[in-house]
């Protein structure tokens, strides 16, 4: 039976894998009204992972969706299209290494952009993925 919480760990794999973009990853962005710069952007962040139990008769598992932001500053959505694309690369039918835990399936399921009054891009993808106990 494994120890590691599937959450946690999961959590871990995707900042792992997300950061082999080269692009800095946060559980929060930067917010430029604590004092940070338009430097800290793009950044990449994680958001909402959701978690629901899928087990079969002889192995724990679950079934999620991670939510993966992407921030950036600038007069068009061409540079957040392009990171969300590097993410597609890293996550899309991929392979995430999560401690404990078996990645079997990893799908994006959406992305969106959206620009925000302060003239800054905010991006956002859904990935859904299985994890089994192994």
């Amino acid at each position: 039976m494994t120890t590691t919480a599937p959450g946690t760990a999961l959590a871990a794999a995707l900042y792992e894998a997300l950061s082999r973009i080269g692009i800095p990853v946060h559980a929060v962005p930067p917010q430029l009204s604590d004092g940070g710069s338009d430097a800290a952007y793009p950044c990449i962040s994680i958001g909402e992972v959701a978690m629901g139990q899928w087990d079969d008769s002889g192995t724990r598992g679950f079934d999620f969706v991670a939510r993966v932001h992407v921030w950036w500053r600038g007069g068009s959505k061409a540079p957040g299209l392009a990171i969300q694309d590097e993410i597609y690369s890293v996550l899309h039918r991929g392979s995430l290494t999560v401690d404990g835990w078996k990645d079997i399936l990893l799908d994006r399921q959406m992305s969106d952009v959206t620009r925000l009054t302060d003239g800054s891009f905010h991006g956002v993808c859904e990935y859904r993925g299985l994890l089994t106990e192994g």
